[in-house]
């Protein structure tokens, strides 16, 4: 399907043909092409795709724990979407991802013990 995608190029509205190609490369596990066709999306300001895309490219980017990048693209939805729903699973991805991110940073810290007699 992406041959057939890459052939509409010019075809079909310009926000459109990347967030179908980003989806065709996230169902095919090319979780970098994704992202960056996402974030292309994203940066369109399509009052639709942008907050959609968002979404997909949040959750590739928490996957390869880039959290950071990943609670910005969750944010955008909160202050971009119109969609009620997509709010909701926004705000449960963001902090699902600031929990992740805090269980890392756990993880990273070395572990004493401190024993108290008395």
């Amino acid at each position: 399907s992406l041959a057939i995608l890459t052939l509409l190029e010019g075809s079909v509205e310009n926000s459109e043909l990347p967030y179908y190609q980003a989806l065709n490369h996230y169902k095919m596990n090319e979780p970098d092409f994704a992202i960056q066709k996402f974030l292309d999306v994203k940066d369109s300001n399509n009052e639709t795709l942008g907050p959609l895309s968002a979404m997909y490219a949040g959750l590739l980017l928490r996957k390869q724990k880039k959290y950071q990048e990943a609670k910005d693209n969750f944010q955008f939805i909160l202050d971009k979407s119109k969609d009620p729903k997509l709010d909701n699973i926004a705000e449960k991805n963001l902090e699902e991802t600031i929990r992740l991110e805090m269980y890392e940073e756990d993880q990273k810290k070395k572990w004493s013990i401190t024993l108290f007699s008395g």
